[in-house]
């Protein structure tokens, strides 16, 4: 019973991070002013996760962490999703004519936790989380979307140079990680000429090309309808 609890909570979890995400990613899209933005995800991480926004703004004064990294910061609760590059003012949308998203997934992840444990697992998603806020520009919005799932929005990019950064990301993997893990990637993307373009569109093509990556073997970059073979 308490596993199931456990695991309600894990998904509604998971459900609210990814709706925050909708959200933050709509607005972008519609231009909408980011204090703004900022205001109503704070209010709906204090609700939910008083503790959650006690971390988030404690974050900022831990001087051992690089800026970089702070809108990847690993929590077992995982709730601060991207919310510091609001906070520090990264976030431009004035002039956003097009966008891509990548979704990276680290594969076979379970197996990391199954076979070095829980602890060694955080510490690889730490460095896949470097490695991904590493590999991409200031203005790039970086977010843990699941367990072993990060997202980039790439304002102002086409999938093709998304692919770039894409591939960076898949081989720095694949050559610093220890224990050494690969990680396959989704990409869409959507521009201003799209008239039935939104968020939830944006975000199912991206699952549905990490899908794909996934099943073609893992190791994998694929971008709607385009594979990147490894």
């Amino acid at each position: 019973m308490t596993d199931m609890l456990h695991a309600h909570e894990q998904t509604a979890r998971e459900e609210h991070r990814r709706s925050i995400l909708f959200q933050i990613v709509q607005r972008m899209h519609d231009k909408m002013d980011v204090d703004a933005i900022l205001d109503e995800v704070f209010d709906s991480i204090d609700y939910l996760y008083p503790t959650t926004g006690m971390t988030l703004y404690m974050s900022q004064d831990q001087s051992s962490l690089n800026p970089r990294i702070k809108p990847l910061l690993v929590h077992e609760r995982g709730e601060d999703i991207c919310v510091q590059s609001f906070m520090e003012g990264k976030l431009i949308v004035a002039h956003d004519f097009c966008g891509a998203l990548v979704v990276v997934d680290i594969d076979q992840f379970k197996q990391v936790n199954d076979t070095f444990g829980h602890q060694t697992g955080d510490q690889v998603l730490k460095q896949v989380s470097d490695i991904v806020t590493s590999s991409v520009r200031p203005e790039d919005i970086c977010a843990r979307w699941g367990g072993e799932e990060l997202a980039i929005y790439m304002p102002q990019i086409g999938a093709r140079q998304a692919l770039e950064y894409a591939e960076i990301i898949r081989t720095r993997v694949a050559e610093e990680t220890r224990p050494a893990v690969t990680v396959s990637s989704g990409i869409a993307e959507w521009n201003w000429m799209d008239e039935k373009v939104s968020v939830e569109s944006l975000f199912y093509r991206s699952d549905m090309a990490l899908y794909d990556a996934k099943h073609g073997g893992r190791n994998r970059i694929v971008v709607e309808e385009q594979e990147v073979s490894r």
